[in-house]
Order: C-alpha cells, then structure tokens, then sequence
C-alpha cells in the first residue's frame, strides 16, 4: 500500500466497508486500521440529496452514486491517512511535499493557485468528458468546510478544499495511481494538466 508504513495485507471489501452498514459514507468502516479511527458520517461530513432506497432499486441506486447527488464538507482525507499513515506529516506542511496536500483552502496564502479561475470553471482545466482530445475534464470533487447539507456542499467558492478524492478514486479507475484524469499516463495526452489546471492555471 503506496505511503504507509503498514505491513503488506491482501485486502478485500470488508478491509474498507462494513458489510452489514453504518452510518458512515458508503458504509465505510471507522476505524480500518483497528486504532480509534476516523467516522466519515453521513449528513455531517458529506451530504446527499438521494439515497440509494429501501428496498434497493436500480434507477435509485443510480441516481444515488452520481457525482451530483453528494457534496463534501469534512473527514474523508483524514480517513485515507488511517492507512496511507505516512501522508499524515506532510498533509499541511507545504515544505515536504511527498503528495498534494489536502484540506488547505485553494485561496490559502502563499498556495500557487488561481481561485478566480476555480471559481468561473471554464478555460484551462475545464471540460465536458476526460478523454475526448479536447484539453479540460469534468469540474473536480471538493470539499466546502463550513457546508451544511448538500446544498451548500456543492457551492463552489475560492475557500473549496482539496481532498484525496478529488484527484484519486479510491477503487482505482483507466489512469496510473487511480487518479481522475490521464496525469501520469504514457505519452503526452491532451488532458494530461486539466486536473492540475483547474485551480492552478498554468
């Protein structure tokens, strides 16, 4: 497991989710390194307008799992850094930059970034689909701290922060080290910058 100090483990679904629910996003387990943990709940560090439904159905699962029915307000980097535990150091410490650094406001001072540009979401960065030769992909995943419900989670402001999730999917994905956009792919694909552009516009 990349940045932990954890001993090499076969992991299955129940190392991360409990199968029998809680009340945390996805059913994640609080405390999967068996330490006291971190809780990602529900409706209080991230919100969504549509549950899956119960019984389950399809269209409600559906609806429930696009990227525009939840908003992030806090705890799901802090979650990530229980078990990728060497992150934890350099989360807010600009000096050791081992990974990006997570729940820092993209208008804090002395960060090299663009707040204007995140704001307007159009220009370098910004596109309708990741892949399709034209530069910029999909607005990316944030988090809004002083949020509270899904409405003000989705607001996008210059003090949005950035958590692991808005670069990596946790379940991996078609790009090298899970991240959302072809960053570190082979070749020089034409989005290989939209997802740093995004708040950064180089």
């Amino acid at each position: 497991m990349p940045f932990s100090t954890l001993p090499n483990f076969s992991m299955t679904c129940a190392s991360c989710h409990d199968p029998h629910g809680t009340t945390n996003y996805r059913n994640i387990l609080t405390n999967p390194r068996g330490g006291a943990g971190v809780a990602v709940q529900m409706e209080r560090d991230v919100f969504r307008l549509l549950s899956p439904g119960d019984p389950p159905s399809a269209g409600a699962t559906l609806d429930a799992y696009r990227r525009s029915n939840l908003g992030y307000k806090a705890a799901t980097s802090r979650w990530c850094a229980e078990c990728h535990d060497r992150l934890k150091s350099s989360q807010n410490n600009p000096g050791n930059r081992r990974h990006h650094l997570t729940d820092v406001p993209i208008d804090a001072p002395s960060y090299p970034t663009d707040p204007a540009h995140w704001v307007a979401g159009i220009g370098n960065g910004f596109g309708e689909t990741t892949g399709d030769e034209v530069e910029g992909v999909p607005r990316l995943r944030f988090q809004v701290p002083l949020s509270s419900d899904h409405s003000t989670s989705r607001v996008v402001g210059p003090t949005n922060e950035v958590t692991c999730s808005t670069c990596h999917l946790a379940h991996g994905g078609s790009h090298i080290n899970g991240l959302v956009w072809p960053y570190r792919d082979p070749g020089n694909p034409v989005d290989k910058d939209s997802g740093c552009n995004q708040c950064h516009n180089y």
